[in-house]
């Protein structure tokens, strides 16, 4: 069946024993892994027409697909360039971006939006020279409400005017609603799903979901993918999905 949606890229997000992921792409630029990003880099800035997105939210349909890892590797992939880029963890449910930059996580998203630290305070500028994160701050009670505050959007507006890239990283679409609240302050949208493991009927029920809300669907990144062993393939730029069984 065709989900008519494009795959930017097909990354395999394989664990080094020694390092993570995205220590690798901050220390070697032309490691294998690297390069992949590179790829989704260019697919993502040649995804529209007139100019591409600058507000960017990733997300997957589950969890532990990877979609955390391809925010993080996304945004130094792009910082690498020299363009200035800000990295927002907006899953304050099941946070991961602190962890992934060693960063401490006492002032973020969360107070920012509750009003209890200012947007200095809640900044990272160590990780990477034109890469600036914003971690999800403590846990709080009320995600969602947070996310759907007029303090968020205002964000997202002033970090698009202040940066060439937005990047957002969300919590799964069918877990919670956090990711189509934040998709109204968005220009883009990407799926992260793990090829051969996120079924057919989910991620069609997803991508039809988004599309009833109008959500402005950027594509889909296919993580951990082998066209032998899952039965995804490409055609003329649009995604399917096939069983060999």
């Amino acid at each position: 069946e065709k989900f008519d949606v494009p795959v930017l890229s097909t990354i395999d997000l394989l664990k080094d024993r020694h390092h993570t992921i995205v220590d690798t792409v901050l220390a070697d630029s032309s490691s294998l892994i690297a390069e992949n990003f590179k790829g989704l880099r260019t697919s993502v800035l040649l995804s529209a027409a007139d100019t591409p997105p600058k507000t960017l939210l990733i997300s997957s349909i589950t969890p532990g697909e990877g979609k955390s890892s391809i925010s993080a590797c996304l945004a130094v992939s792009i910082a690498q360039t020299g363009k200035k880029v800000l990295l927002i963890d907006a899953d304050m449910r099941r946070p991961v971006q602190h962890k992934q930059f060693n960063l401490a996580n006492t002032a973020g998203l969360s107070s920012l939006l509750a009003g209890v630290s200012d947007s200095e305070s809640s900044i990272d500028r160590e990780p990477l020279e034109h890469l600036d994160i914003i971690t999800s701050g403590p846990v709080p009670p009320n995600p969602s409400e947070l996310l759907s505050s007029k303090r968020f959007a205002a964000l997202i507006s002033s970090a698009s005017k202040q940066y060439d890239m937005v990047v957002i990283d969300t919590p799964p679409i069918a877990s919670v609603t956090d990711p189509v609240i934040i998709s109204k302050n968005v220009d883009g949208f990407i799926i992260v799903t793990w090829a051969g493991k996120t079924t057919h009927e989910m991620l069609g029920k997803g991508i039809k979901q988004l599309k009833e809300l109008d959500v402005p669907i950027t594509g889909v990144v296919l993580n951990r993918f082998s066209a032998k062993k899952t039965g995804y393939y490409y055609n003329y730029g649009d995604y399917y999905y096939s069983s060999d069984t």
